[in-house]
C-alpha cells in the first residue's frame, strides 16, 4: 500500500526502498511537497489487494500516466519481493489489463466489484467483515481517511459515504432508495 501511494506522485526522484530508510519527518516533508505541487500521474479512486492479484481503479491525470504508474509500482514491488524471497524473474503473469470507464454506472459498478472482492473470493466469510479487510481502500472510505484515495469520483455531489458503503454491502437496497 505504501508503494502504491508513493508512486502515484509524478516526480519522485528516489526509489521507494531508499525513501523508506528516511526519518518520518523527511518522508512527510517529501510527501507534503508533492501534495502541494499536486504532481500525480494518477488519482487512486479505490484498490484491493488479494493474495494472488490486485485491483486498482485509477484516473489518469496525464497522458500515459496509468502505464507509467503501473510500471513503477509493479517493478518496485517485484524487486522488493524478489529480494525478500531470494528469487529472480517476473512476479506478475502477463501485462496488466485495463478497461475504459465511460459512465457513472460503470464507475460505481467497478468500485463495488473491487471493494466486494475479498468477500466474493472467500477471503472474508461475512459481508460485514468485508468492510474491514485490511488490504482494501474500503477502510479509507469508512474512516474518511483519504490520504491519497480520491473518493470524490465515486461520491460526487449526490452521495455521501454512508450511501456508498450501503451500496457496496447491500446493493439491492441502495438501488431501491434511488
Amino acid at each position: 500500500i505504501g508503494t502504491m501511494n508513493y508512486y502515484a506522485h509524478r516526480n519522485i526522484k528516489m526509489k521507494y526502498s531508499d525513501y523508506c530508510k528516511l526519518s518520518d519527518n523527511k518522508k512527510q516533508e517529501i510527501l507534503d511537497h508533492h501534495k502541494r505541487m499536486s504532481e500525480y500521474d494518477v488519482d487512486i479512486v479505490c484498490y484491493c489487494f488479494m493474495p494472488n492479484h490486485y485491483h486498482l481503479l485509477l484516473k489518469q491525470r496525464i497522458d500515459g500516466g496509468i502505464s507509467r504508474y503501473i510500471s513503477r509500482f509493479t517493478n518496485s514491488y517485484t524487486k522488493y519481493f524478489n529480494t525478500r524471497k531470494r528469487r529472480i524473474g517476473p512476479l506478475f503473469q502477463g501485462v496488466f489489463s485495463n478497461k475504459l470507464i465511460s459512465t457513472e454506472e460503470q464507475l460505481l459498478y467497478v468500485s463495488r466489484y473491487i471493494h466486494r472482492n475479498p468477500y466474493v473470493a472467500g477471503n472474508v466469510k461475512d459481508i460485514g467483515n468485508m468492510i474491514m479487510y485490511p488490504f482494501s481502500s474500503m477502510q479509507n472510505y469508512i474512516k474518511s481517511d483519504f490520504c491519497i484515495i480520491r473518493p470524490d469520483y465515486l461520491l460526487g455531489k449526490s452521495r455521501n459515504i454512508g450511501d456508498y458503503i450501503s451500496y457496496v454491502v447491500t446493493p439491492e437496497r441502495w438501488k431501491k432508495r434511488k
